[in-house]
């Protein structure tokens, strides 16, 4: 049995991105016995996996990070601190999922979701590229295994950072089993509360933040026929991110006609249904490290368009629309297509299903299980 440590900061944010990733590979992990977690959680620890974002504290955050100046700087030397006084002897190893390692007594293992901060820096906080330009090298070098979450990220860790080859481990994340094709009774009371119909629009999940094109995406939805954007409401999920304005200013006229609603942060069984009742699942971002929303879409049983580059080429080639991220003409060809070809519907549906039964979670932490034996010489 492993004592593993493991930074669980991200949940004390809404269960997206990283969060989801510590929630479901922890859970798999310790369904196998092969780890016995504590989670560090800032200021405290516990033998405790959060099952929700405490309520009050993402809206704090958010205060904080908007007046406070340098207050990604200021909360990450505060988590520093107080992982520091931790006593060594009582782990076996540290995980930290989330880019930067917190202390170095303990034998770590860093997971890197993305470069994203290297290759769009316009699209973060620039406190957070600050801190990850500066920092990420040396938790690169401490680390003894690093962990990314496809090949495309893989490759660009070992060419941007030297990082040797051997020590990158590329472990595609898991879709959870409740991501599943559903039949249309069974979506009925779900779609209803949003006054949607199963088949009936296009959905987007993601975070209102630049990275993910949500301004280019609106804008190739706007140019199609009013009777398809009136057939086809945009559906948007996801939770305000930074720099969202735009995204929102966008979308307004939009909202305003009813062809585009708004859903905030869902739950993970009501994300389920919204995925299974769409027509198809929209999501060119500009950068990913592995597209995980991809991924649950596929699972169930949902036709995709994605973008034609890195880990989702990768992950959805030959199961999805591939499109150019930047060009707003093509992405809303890709709707068209999508919307008015039921055969090529009916294809990608099947082909994204059989590439999703290949993602479990399960799988995810065997393959992370390997490396930590690794590290620990087992």
């Amino acid at each position: 049995m492993i004592r593993l440590a493991v930074n669980a900061v991200p949940l004390l944010s809404p269960f997206a991105g990283v969060a989801g990733y510590i929630r479901n590979l922890m859970s798999a992990l310790t369904a196998m016995g092969a780890i016995e977690p504590r989670y560090f959680y800032g200021l405290r620890w516990s033998d405790q996996l959060l099952d929700a974002a405490p309520p009050g504290v993402t809206k704090g955050k958010g205060l904080v990070q908007r007046w406070v100046p340098f207050a990604w700087e200021a909360s990450r030397l505060v988590q520093q601190t107080a992982f520091a006084r931790t006593g060594g002897r009582q782990f076996d190893l540290y995980h930290e999922p989330a880019f930067l390692l917190l202390g170095g007594r303990l034998p770590a293992v860093v997971t890197v979701h993305d470069l994203s901060f290297v290759h769009f820096p316009e699209t973060h906080p620039a406190g957070r590229v600050r801190v990850l330009n500066r920092r990420l090298p040396r938790s690169l070098e401490v680390a003894r295994e690093v962990i990314s979450d496809s090949a495309a990220v893989r490759d660009e860790i070992i060419a941007h950072y030297g990082v040797p080859a051997e020590k990158v481990h590329a472990i595609p994340l898991g879709v959870g089993a409740g991501f599943r094709p559903r039949a249309s009774q069974e979506l009925q009371p779900a779609l209803e509360r949003h006054s949607l119909r199963a088949g009936g629009y296009l959905l987007s999940v993601g975070t209102l933040e630049p990275r993910k094109n949500l301004v280019r995406t609106v804008r190739a939805y706007s140019t199609l026929p009013t009777d398809l954007r009136e057939r086809f409401p945009l559906v948007i999920v996801g939770a305000r991110g930074w720099h969202e304005s735009d995204i929102v200013a966008e979308l307004a006229p939009l909202e305003r006609s009813g062809q585009a609603r708004v859903l905030s942060y869902v739950d993970e069984e009501s994300l389920a249904l919204l995925y299974a009742g769409a027509r198809a699942v929209l999501y060119p971002s500009l950068y990913e490290g592995f597209g995980l929303p991809i991924a649950e879409a596929m699972a169930s049983g949902a036709a995709v368009l994605t973008s034609n580059a890195g880990c989702m080429r990768e992950l959805a080639e030959g199961a999805a629309v591939l499109v150019e991220p930047m060009d707003v003409n093509a992405i809303a060809q890709g709707m068209r297509r999508l919307l008015e070809d039921d055969a090529a519907c009916a294809r990608l549906r099947a082909a994204g299903l059989e590439k999703a039964r290949h993602l479990s979670w399960q799988r995810c932490a065997e393959q992370t299980l390997q490396v930590y034996r690794r590290v620990l010489g087992a």
